[in-house]
């Protein structure tokens, strides 16, 4: 039967470490007999005897045990909660007291199961640090001295040895021995082989440490306080193990680390007095103080990150070096760090900075320096300038310095520039949004800011390329107006630089949706006339942007600047009209309103000039530009989409038009005024029949019912599969309009009811409820307000009398006017025209 084997590494004594040694003995037992044995072993040893189980992976018929146990060793011993307890309380009597009364650790016992299959263990398994077994017994390994001219002693030999050392004399390089004990022997009666390089730990509870973050003894004491009582307990660990001063823990991090991330100034000086107070004093200091973690943080960026302006001070005052570490390769700069925290006080409060600059030690993260960051952080940038300008300290090099991305300060303001949250600037946004970027509003913009401070200190930096041949006006058209007009005021010819792929600012402003900025460039300023029409490498104007991203806002401000020309062609050969269209056909289906649609029928009415290409089928150009198959391909997806989110509009739809039905149903049983009694001419008939307004409300409430049930009919057509798509689609538009009537119809009978119930007894309460209601009715009429702005878009282009003429081109114009006004208010004219009309002819 095989077993497995798990290799086992006895501890080693490093060369030269000085670190003690004492006696100890190791039991190893093999299958259940010999642990039973073992058992009764220990049970006559002292309670305090440390027992520790190492079990092999088995097989076959003892794959009980593999589960039972696991195989561990330790590192490093855990902590005394006594000692813990004391140092983190500042307890030094605790402590002294027990450090003094401790005594050496017993000898440590190792159960090892297996199913006695190998042979012993043999010395050179054990130096090896292989797996050690025993077949059927129990094995001791002993850690005392061997005598100096034989590699086998007695019982007794070994017994005196082993009792010599139990006073707490430490042993320093001394082998251990391994002895087996077969069956049947006495466990004393044996010869024991010596195993090198095996030594046991010195048992101190100094040694131990905290089992999360593996801290010392002084990790712990210098982190919890500065008091009298804490330096106490420091300097009472450091007497009984001075190598704690220079330990490290998980984060290679000293205790001096741990007390200047808290902010315990009097405990780093204590640790600091201990260090000189040891040989080369001087030396051991600075080592300790330039002493890099995990982070690559030395002790003062715990200090800055505490916010401790004092410790900051001394640490500097200790070593004026510390600013320089870490290399600026590795980690951030002390300064640096201050910054990005906001440590104001620090920053200007003390010689940090001043320290910094004279030691060029300003770099952070991704190869940034301090300018990079601090243009994010408000008045900072405009106070460290005026600092290096007062000092006279170089800086201009560093806004001239690309970071990992190739972003200088400049660029990396003009990305942040741009107008607050203050209520001014969303009164100035939302005039700039509907009024439009008139010099009125433009002149209570203010240009404050990081991208102006900088592009004063270093106006070359504005030429700069950063990302992607890239410069800082094109990061500013992406952000808004703020940086763009801060630029452009002071340097209008960096309106016509051009990246990488061709693009001007205005390309950018334009791929963002930066309305504000479209709208400045086209106010007919000559400055920016050289812009407008400028080409990418792609053959893109602006205006070919704003349509292909379809954003009618953007293309309306583009379109009434006359100087925008219509005849460009990009490099496919295709004109704003001929992308228009393009647009229009890779969709199946179009609303009239939506954005796509109005920019065509925008680029029609002023007869703008179509592309030859793209009615050529033989042209190899317009096969690479229109794949038929894959715009097929996308009309049919887009057709399933389309049909899926329908649907579920539909739902909805179903829902409201029923209720409406339901509701003019019983509103045109429960009429205002009541009925005539029995005894009149015509008994059960409307008191107020006969008066305009209940005429009215009576066509009002037929038009929501007809109207409510045709748009539920629709819906039902629009729901059988078997339709084809198109013919369900003219339905699902159908009951869309005949639900907008149903919908306003029963909101005018609303309003009439009111009226005839209300109005004899409260005037004004009836005229507010009408007025509220006729607002109301507005709301909707998305298609009449795009109508007008196509409207006011060409006549920008072509003149206010041109598109008043009537000619083939502004037909197309009238026509959609008149068409939308009538799909949206043809049931007011029923409502209110009927009545009139019966009013003035009535009937004989």
């Amino acid at each position: 039967m095989s077993t497995g084997q798990l290799p086992v590494k006895l501890p080693k004594e490093e060369e030269g470490n000085g670190d003690p040694t004492i006696p100890a003995t190791i039991l190893v037992a093999s299958d259940r007999e010999g642990c039973q044995r073992l058992k009764d072993v220990l049970n006559k040893e002292d309670a305090t005897t440390m027992v520790m189980v190492m079990p092999t992976l088995l097989t076959g018929n003892n794959k009980q045990c593999e589960e039972d146990a696991k195989p561990h060793l330790p590192n490093l011993p855990r902590m005394d909660p006594r000692l813990l307890m004391a140092v983190r309380n500042g307890d030094s009597m605790a402590l002294h007291h027990l450090l003094d009364n401790h005594s050496e650790a017993h000898p440590h016992y190792i159960v090892h199961m297996d199913d006695g299959s190998v042979p012993p263990p043999r010395t050179d398994m054990a130096e090896e640090g292989l797996d050690h077994r025993a077949c059927g017994s129990i094995t001791r390994i002993m850690a005392v001295p061997p005598p100096p001219a034989t590699t086998e002693v007695s019982k007794e030999d070994a017994d005196d040895r082993c009792s010599s050392y139990t006073d707490g004399t430490t042993l320093e390089g001394l082998p251990a021995y391994v002895a087996d004990v077969d069956d049947g022997t006495d466990p004393e009666n044996i010869n024991k082989k010596p195993i090198p390089g095996f030594a046991p730990s010195q048992g101190s509870p100094l040694d131990g440490v905290t089992c999360c973050e593996r801290d010392s003894a002084l990790h712990v004491v210098a982190a919890c306080g500065d008091s009298e009582e804490y330096l106490a307990c420091a300097r009472i660990v450091y007497s009984k193990a001075r190598h704690l001063l220079n330990a490290t823990n998980k984060r290679d991090e000293t205790p001096l680390h741990c007390a200047a991330k808290a902010g315990n100034v009097g405990m780093v000086s204590c640790l600091v007095e201990l260090a000189k107070s040891e040989d080369r004093g001087a030396e051991r200091v600075r080592d300790l103080l330039r002493k890099i973690n995990k982070f690559n943080e030395t002790v003062l960026h715990g200090a800055i990150r505490n916010d401790n302006k004092m410790l900051v001070e001394k640490l500097m005052r200790e070593d004026p070096e510390l600013v320089c570490l870490p290399n600026p390769r590795d980690g951030t700069a002390p300064l640096y760090l201050a910054i990005s925290l906001r440590r104001w006080h620090i920053v200007f409060g003390s010689e940090l900075l001043l320290a910094s600059f004279k030691q060029s030690s300003y770099a952070g993260p991704f190869r940034r320096n301090v300018f990079h960051l601090a243009v994010s952080r408000g008045a900072a940038l405009k106070e460290l300038l005026e600092f290096c300008r007062r000092e006279s300290l170089p800086f201009v090099h560093l806004l001239r310095q690309p970071d990992q991305c190739g972003c200088t300060p400049l660029y990396t303001a003009a990305s942040v520039d741009r107008l607050d949250k203050s209520f001014s600037s969303m009164v100035i946004r939302f005039m700039i949004r509907h009024l439009g970027p008139r010099r009125c509003i433009l002149r209570h913009m203010t240009t404050e800011g990081p991208t102006k401070l900088l592009m004063e200190a270093e106006e070359s930096a504005l030429y700069q390329p950063g990302p992607h041949a890239s410069y800082p006006i094109h990061m500013a058209a992406t952000r808004g107006l703020k940086g763009v007009l801060t630029v452009l005021d002071k340097f209008p010819g960096c309106a016509t630089l051009s990246d990488g792929s061709g693009k001007t600012f205005l390309h950018k402003a334009v791929e963002w949706r930066k309305y504000d900025i479209v709208a400045f460039v086209c106010q007919n300023n000559p400055r920016f006339a050289s812009v407008l029409n400028v080409q990418d490498v792609d053959g893109n104007t602006a205006l070919h942007l704003a349509v292909y991203i379809e954003d009618q806002p953007i293309f309306n401000c583009l379109f009434e600047n006359r100087q925008v020309r219509l005849d460009l062609t990009n490099r496919h050969g295709l004109t704003v009209l001929a992308l228009a269209a393009l647009n229009l056909e890779e969709r199946t289906f179009n609303f009239r309103s939506n954005p796509q649609a109005i920019i065509f029928k925008t680029l029609l009415i002023v007869d703008a000039p179509d592309s030859d290409t793209r009615f050529n089928d033989d042209d190899d150009t317009n096969s690479d530009i229109i794949d038929n198959q894959e715009i097929n391909e996308r009309m049919k997806a887009e057709e399933e989409k389309l049909s899926r989110d329908i649907t579920t509009g539909t739902q909805v739809m179903g829902i409201v038009s029923v209720l409406v039905a339901t509701v003019t149903f019983a509103a045109a049983f429960a009429l205002p005024g009541g009925y005539r009694a029995d005894d009149h001419t015509n008994a059960g008939t409307p008191t107020l029949a006969g008066s305009y307004a209940f005429d009215a409300l009576i066509i009002s409430i037929a038009l929501a019912f007809i109207c409510g049930l045709l748009a539920t009919s629709s819906l039902l057509y629009y729901g059988v599969p078997m339709v084809d798509f198109s013919i369900r689609f003219k339905y699902f538009n159908a009951s869309m309009h005949l639900l907008q009537s149903s919908v306003k119809s029963l909101s005018v009978a609303f309003a009439l009811g009111l009226y005839l119930a209300m109005f004899p007894v409260a005037h004004q309460a009836t005229i507010t409820v009408c007025v509220i209601v006729s607002i109301g009715l507005l709301y909707g009429n998305v298609e009449i307000r795009q109508t007008i702005m196509v409207m006011k878009t060409v006549s920008a282009r072509i003149g206010f009398q041109g598109a008043l003429q009537l000619n083939a081109r502004t037909l197309r114009l009238h026509y959609a006017i008149i068409k939308a006004i009538f799909n949206k208010f043809w049931s007011f004219v029923l409502i209110f025209g009927l009545p009139a009309i019966r009013k003035i002819n009535p009937p004989k």
